[in-house]
């Protein structure tokens, strides 16, 4: 997994319990624009109910804010000091029960992430830079050796009741006609740390052909780690929503393919 986590404006977000379950071995990576993929728009007068603020609708589809936060991209970021330079990535964020950040995961130290500490630093402490959702610069307030200095976090003892980013990345969902080819591929955050969103992706075969769409947090079920995620929708319904996109410039085309999505590898970026 190479990148996680993508918002601007607070929404207070009603969300069912979930239990937390580690382990990232499942992750589907969102769609690439440069992996000669074509994003299906929707039918003539479909219309997004989306929240504005987080994901506009433009010439058809669904298009994610540029003050947006995307888990997926998320992962993997940057993390730069007082003076502007990197001294760490975001290695996950931690949710509690109701789909708000509460810690990201920081990898500090170590050779090209080999021999890297896991901190936890209080994920409404961090500062965002930039307007590019798929290359998020994160800003913390201290230098290299602070990170280093605070508590390891073993991210298979997160805590019940919350719940890893990683975890959900490439989750099945399982819809209200029994289909349970759907994944989930990402999760849209407001830089508040809620998950507004989910990404969907659904409709093709091994990753090639698939829809992707954006549905509200709360139309989504109860997570665990062995079972589908329910998902207050069908397929049909699901098909008729216009297409989401992390930039206007993917709607051109109208099928997706996402070859490296069953080896839980990411897709080029």
């Amino acid at each position: 997994m190479k990148r996680l986590l993508a918002g601007t404006a607070l929404l207070t977000v009603c969300m069912p319990m979930m239990v937390y379950a580690a382990g990232a071995d499942n992750i589907a990576p969102p769609v690439s624009p440069d992996a000669a993929s074509r994003v299906q728009a929707a039918p003539e007068g479909a219309k997004s109910a989306l929240s504005p603020d987080v994901i506009t609708h433009e010439s058809g589809v669904d298009v994610i804010s540029a003050d947006a936060l995307s888990a997926y991209y998320l992962n993997g970021a940057d993390v730069a000091g007082p003076d502007g330079k990197s001294i760490a990535k975001i290695n996950d964020v931690v949710f509690d029960d109701a789909w708000h950040a509460q810690r990201a995961i920081i990898a500090v130290g170590g050779v090209a992430g080999i021999g890297a500490k896991n901190v936890g630093v209080d994920f409404s402490s961090l500062g965002w830079s930039g307007h590019d959702v798929k290359k998020p610069v994160v800003k913390v307030d201290m230098n290299e050796d602070g990170l280093k200095a605070l508590p390891a976090v073993d991210k298979d003892k997160i805590g019940s009741g919350q719940v890893l980013a990683s975890s959900l990345l490439g989750h099945k969902v399982k819809l209200q006609d029994g289909d349970e080819t759907a994944r989930i591929s990402d999760l849209i955050l407001d830089r508040n740390g809620v998950a507004r969103y989910a990404a969907i992706d659904f409709g093709g075969v091994l990753g090639v052909g698939d829809k992707r769409v954006a549905v509200a947090f709360n139309k989504l079920g109860t997570f665990t780690k062995d079972r589908p995620i329910t998902l207050q929708d069908t397929k049909a319904g699901l098909s008729a929503a216009p297409a989401f996109v992390y930039s206007i410039d993917e709607s051109t085309a109208s099928v997706v393919s996402t070859p490296d999505r069953d080896a839980g590898s990411p897709a080029t970026h």
